[in-house]
């Protein structure tokens, strides 16, 4: 198969085929991250270049990947705090030395056929071409929604009886030698009333507590008195080195 990378600042009308393939991150994530809500559309204008599609070979998009430019000295204490964070440095930044990746999605019609990997080496591609000197991932671990009240710096330690890592989205990384830095347990920062949290997961919440949500990879907290519930997503800083 002959995929090709195509970017935003050459096809623009990208934009609206992207659509489809956020629809599957939980609606809490696409609407409840007021960092990314705020900056996600200035991404597509200032960033194009770091915005693409991975097409078949009919021109059709098959996955698509989201970066943006920051620096970062090397330090892991020096890491940004997270997804949000990143993603407010990466418009701060005036001498980029790093590629942040933000998503990396595929067809759910193309699960298995490895095109998350095409997806990174795209990434790292990029990276290269911009002369950079890594590409910092804060990984969303696909299986961590299983285990929700498991602590992210434990479950981000977890193994296979062959040394890679439990979690296949980290494993991937792994396998592209992408390397684990550290945790990120307040990667997204989401917060909504009961009722959009109704709306976003379809089911009520009786009283003040901690939640097991569909798709979020913690417990979410709701408080009834004061009508928010908040949630923070925790992910996995990955380094690809260039």
């Amino acid at each position: 198969m002959n995929n090709t990378v195509v970017s935003l600042q050459v096809k623009q009308d990208l934009i609206q085929q992207f659509v489809p393939f956020h629809k599957q991150f939980p609606l809490f994530i696409l609407q409840g991250d007021a960092v990314n809500n705020y900056y996600w559309e200035k991404l597509y204008m200032q960033f194009a270049d770091y915005q693409f599609a991975l097409l078949n070979e009919q021109a059709t998009m098959i996955g698509c990947g989201h970066t943006i430019p920051l620096y970062w000295d090397g330090a892991h204490k020096h890491l940004p705090e997270g997804y949000d964070e990143a993603l407010k440095q990466g418009f701060q930044t005036k001498l980029p030395n790093t590629l942040c990746a933000l998503a990396a999605v595929t067809s759910p019609k193309r699960k298995g056929e490895g095109l998350s990997y095409d997806i990174i080496r795209a990434m790292k591609d990029i990276a290269q071409k911009k002369d950079f000197s890594s590409v910092l991932v804060p990984v969303r671990p696909t299986w961590k929604q299983y285990y929700p009240a498991t602590d992210i710096h434990q479950y981000a330690r977890w193994k296979r009886e062959d040394g890679a890592p439990f979690d296949p989205w980290l494993r991937v990384h792994w396998r592209l030698g992408g390397r684990q830095l550290t945790e990120a347990p307040k990667s997204m920062h989401i917060e909504g009333t009961l009722e959009e949290w109704t709306k976003w997961t379809g089911m009520d919440f009786p009283e003040s507590g901690q939640y097991v949500v569909p798709g979020a990879l913690a417990l979410v907290e709701i408080n009834k008195d004061s009508n928010l519930g908040i949630y923070e997503d925790p992910n996995v800083w990955v380094k690809h080195d260039i």
